[in-house]
């Protein structure tokens, strides 16, 4: 018989081919397979909370929007204070009876509060007037007593 007919002929070449190929088909989707649960059982189906994916980014992005920044809580409760505290503004005790309003600029010399009518005077520096000052008391309230005294004129 010639090469060139469909007839396998006695040598059974023929089947011989077809048995290879359907092997190596077989064997070919066996590693295909293998290789796709391998792979799939390696991978996280969900990245960790905070983690980065492969790519750098963060697990999960949002657009970012412009607009208002608004939070509210309620509470039960009671809002007081430990005790009472005196402030020493500079004289005997007495009833607040005049301050300044909100949002005014109160210059040196000018009135802040009043005291039982009485105004009292705002001056510049650090240090507060914690006591009243007589003829020969030294110290950073004094020094500061005077600097403003000759910011206005008294020297």
């Amino acid at each position: 018989m010639s090469r060139g007919t469909s007839d396998p002929g006695a040598d059974g070449a023929r089947p011989l081919g077809r048995r290879r190929l359907g092997l190596a088909l077989l064997t070919l989707l066996a590693l295909t397979g293998g290789g796709v649960a391998v792979t799939a059982l390696a991978t996280p189906s969900e990245a960790p909370v905070g983690d980065a994916d492969a790519k750098g980014l963060p697990p999960a992005t949002a657009p970012v929007t412009r607009g208002d920044l608004t939070d509210s809580s309620r509470r039960d409760g009671t809002l007081g204070h430990p005790g009472e505290r005196k402030i020493n503004a500079g004289g005997p005790g007495g009833t607040l009876t005049w301050l300044a309003p909100t949002g005014s600029v109160v210059e040196r010399d000018e009135r802040l509060y009043e005291v039982d009518g009485e105004a009292v005077r705002l001056m510049y520096g650090d240090e507060p007037m914690y006591r009243t000052l007589k003829t020969g008391d030294k110290g950073k309230d004094v020094r500061q007593w005077e600097e403003n005294l000759a910011a206005l004129g008294y020297t």
